[in-house]
């Protein structure tokens, strides 16, 4: 770590003294050494199992996910089932209203 520090400090020392050509690439290959270091030093530093102290949700095993995910499903089908039965309502109370609207326009025409 102290190594890109050194460099970062040479790249500004340099675009000071007007080599600013040179050392702005040198300065970006520098922060993407440092955000790459940084990354790994990050994952050395979490390790085995300690993520899932981070993630607790992505600690479950596998029959917890399973059955999340069948319970999940039956949810949706039931949701399905529900959507089904509304729409069939929403058809049947429209042909009522169609079938209520054209014997009023019968009676209005007898009229």
């Amino acid at each position: 770590m102290s190594s890109w520090l050194g460099g970062l400090g040479a790249g500004f020392g340099q675009s000071l003294v007007g080599q600013v050509g040179g050392s702005l690439s040198t300065l970006t290959g520098q922060i993407s050494s440092f955000t790459k270091d940084m990354l790994l030093e990050g994952t050395e530093e979490v390790g085995g199992g300690e993520w899932r102290h981070m993630f607790p949700s992505c600690g479950k095993n596998k029959e917890e996910i399973l059955d999340q995910n069948d319970r999940l499903k039956k949810f949706c089908n039931d949701l399905e089932e529900k959507n089904e039965v509304a729409e069939l309502q929403i058809k049947q109370k429209s042909i009522d209203y169609r079938n209520q609207l054209q014997q009023k326009e019968v009676n209005n025409g007898s009229i």
